[in-house]
């Protein structure tokens, strides 16, 4: 299973209170901004977003409370995550 980003892995990990259809979030509710994330566990690009990308994005942004992010999980499988 390829890398997420540790604030989906923190969401994942303690359950969340939303259907995985619905989306989870992270940060403050009043963010000026919200990222919207949309991931696959098996797409390589999200798990090079989750290692390279989302964890600076998170202490310049989430962490300041500069944004939040909304989580949800793609349903692809096979060829079109290639």
């Amino acid at each position: 299973m390829p890398a997420i980003s540790s604030i989906a892995a923190s969401i994942l990990s303690r359950g969340s209170p939303f259907p995985p259809q619905h989306g989870a979030s992270f940060g403050q509710d009043s963010a000026p901004l919200t990222l919207i994330e949309y991931y696959s566990f098996q797409c390589s690009h999200c798990a090079d977003y989750a290692s390279q990308i989302a964890p600076q994005i998170e202490k310049d942004f989430v962490d300041t409370g500069k944004l939040k992010i909304e989580f949800h999980a793609l349903g692809l499988e096979g060829d079109m995550l290639r």
